[in-house]
């Protein structure tokens, strides 16, 4: 191995295959110092020795390289800190003996100026700065103390030989400065560099983001455009039809209409949910996880019913298959399942070519559910399939002409990672995409499954329910959910309205809308409501998409419970009962 591969490796100590960074420049810069310490110290000692005959200078000059080269060693076991420190009071203890041995007319002192500059430019933080600058102060005082009472003997050598010195030792401060400026020079130059790649990394993070931004609004737009039309066009047909007869004021619906209908606002709702879930993931990281039982089976037949009616839209077929192993109840966050599963039979609907099978298979394996969704579509280059969990991250437009946002992907693995699962993609171009999502099986007592099952068996006994919500429309729908559990609803339109309800009615629970027209200060009706003495112990729950440091203030002001939008009926009744009781149906 040739001398400059060597050197090359050793001046990599420490720091091998890591980017440029500020902090392996200094190191690189130390272990430099440390390999010229040892040359210059080694020819510089031995040049003395020759011209002066004193045979001391040889030993300590061989103890001060020993000690560079444990600096070395410290730098290869990535011990940074220690390493400098140690090269530091070599030199201050080099200075002082040296010095004192030579005398003053050495000029040895000189060096203390040397370790000034090298103690700002080796060191990262200051507390390390200030101590080394003490420490070559010291060193110069202690060198002046004992040029005036010696202390320290000094070596019998004449003028001639002490010219010698002085002039080895200017060499060697020479030599020290012009590297530990080339450095200096090199470090800044690498921050500059540092600075204009990070510049640039986040240009175009930026770019990329507002590109991801604009595909994600187009792509949303079309989604929601499509099932919106659907549900005005049937609901017209039949309204159209009621108007052309007189007095008719109700009318059969069919049973494809109302799956129709219900397709279309799930997919709505499932793409405000995709949006308003990834803006708080991004926003406030991770989320707690809410553990209930659930029914898988039950569970993955609805959504294979429900999204059945989508895939046929493309003349696709949904086709479920569930091991007969697979523990029909589970103690999971279904909420987060749902939405993993339903981003991956989303995506698979819409790669698929037409006229083909979607498999959606659940089965248990070693104490872990384990589902997969297979399509037949084009498939996912293997060159993107690294990376197709990725925010923002697309494989292209596909065979089938359409784009993806590259969000879903990205929001279905940061739930799974939260569930302790894994997520996987097996793929070949041409052939489809296999996705498996991997969670924890966790079986529930069996208490909870009888609690559990006959939960819609149960209802409330009239208790009243003070819904406030200033959209007439989605008041009026929560109220009816209201009366089907068997609650006695009442409605407030505005928050002035809600107070004077609440004061006459009493109501057992609250239900309320945070996000109030007008720009109305939730929390302040929230505080009424808490000082109020006839109503301060009433619970208020929470509905709305805000962002959780908003929810976070209203738990703050006093609110009892939060249900994030959209909602189903069976989490709102779940959500009254922990408030309210219930009884059984006969």
């Amino acid at each position: 191995m040739r001398l400059k591969t060597i050197t090359q490796k050793i001046i990599d100590f420490g720091v091998e295959g890591q980017p440029i960074s500020f902090r392996k420049t200094i190191i690189r810069t130390i272990n430099v110092m440390a390999l010229i310490n040892i040359g210059v110290g080694l020819v510089a000692n031995f040049v003395i020795y020759v011209a002066t005959d004193i045979r001391g200078v040889l030993i300590p000059s061989l103890g001060e390289d020993l000690l560079f080269v444990v600096v070395l060693c410290l730098n290869k076991r990535r011990a940074y800190d220690p390493a400098a420190f140690l090269m530091y009071v070599t030199h201050c203890l080099s200075v002082l003996y040296f010095g004192a041995k030579f005398g003053e007319n050495s000029h040895a002192g000189i060096l203390t100026l040397y370790l000034l500059v090298a103690a700002y430019l080796v060191f990262k933080t200051n507390a390390y700065r200030i101590v080394a600058m003490v420490m070559s102060v010291i060193t110069i005082v202690l060198l002046e103390l004992n040029y005036q009472h010696k202390y320290i003997p000094e070596w019998p050598i004449t003028t001639s030989q002490v010219n010698l010195v002085r002039w080895t030792i200017y060499a060697s401060v020479t030599t020290l400065g012009v590297t530990l400026m080339f450095f200096f020079i090199q470090r800044s130059v690498q921050q500059a560099r540092l600075t204009e790649m990070e510049i640039a990394s986040k240009t175009e993070k930026y770019l990329k983001a507002e590109k991801a931004t604009s595909m994600l609004l187009n792509e949303v737009t079309h989604e929601i455009s499509n099932p919106a039309h659907i549900i005005t066009q049937t609901v017209s047909n039949y309204i159209q039809r009621v108007d052309n007869i007189e007095g008719i004021t109700r009318m059969d619906i069919l049973l494809d209409d109302l799956w129709r209908l219900t397709t279309a606002g799930s997919v709505i709702a499932d793409q405000c949910s995709t949006i308003l879930t990834w803006a708080r993931y991004e926003k406030e990281g991770e989320r707690a996880i809410n553990n209930e039982t659930m029914d898988v089976h039950s569970w993955a037949t609805d959504l294979i019913r429900l999204y059945g009616h989508k895939a046929l839209q493309k003349n696709a077929t949904l086709i479920l298959n569930i091991n007969e192993n697979t523990p029909q109840y589970i103690i999971t966050d279904r909420i987060k399942v749902n939405h993993i599963v339903t981003n991956l039979i989303v995506n698979a609907i819409k790669f698929s070519f037409e006229k083909t099978d979607i498999y959606v298979n659940v089965r248990n394996s070693d104490s872990r559910l384990i589902i997969s969704v297979k399509d037949n579509g084009p498939g996912i280059p293997e060159d993107k399939q690294n990376k197709i969990f990725e925010a923002f991250f697309t494989s292209g437009e596909s065979s089938v002409g359409i784009m993806s946002t590259g969000v879903g992907l990205a929001l279905a693995k940061k739930l799974v990672q939260q569930l302790n699962g894994t997520i996987t993609l097996h793929s070949k171009e041409g052939k489809g995409a296999k996705f498996t999502v991997s969670i924890p099986l966790t079986i529930p007592t069996d208490e909870e499954i009888k609690s559990f099952i006959n939960f819609s068996n149960f209802r409330f006994n009239g208790q009243k329910i003070l819904v406030i919500e200033d959209s007439d429309f989605l008041r009026d729908i929560t109220m009816r959910s209201v009366t089907r559990f068997g609650c006695q609803p009442v409605g407030a339109a505005s928050p002035e309205e809600a107070v004077i309800v609440a004061v006459k009615e009493l109501p057992d629970v609250i239900i309320l809308d945070f996000n109030l027209k007008n720009n109305f200060n939730t929390l302040d009706l929230i505080n009424e409501f808490k000082t109020n003495s006839i109503l301060n112990k009433t619970p208020i729950i929470i509905i709305s998409s805000a962002e959780f440091e908003q929810i976070q203030r209203c738990f703050e002001a006093g609110v009892d419970a939060f249900l994030p939008k959209p909602f189903k009926d069976s989490q709102l009744k779940r959500k009254l009962a922990t408030f309210i009781p219930l009884v059984q149906v006969d």
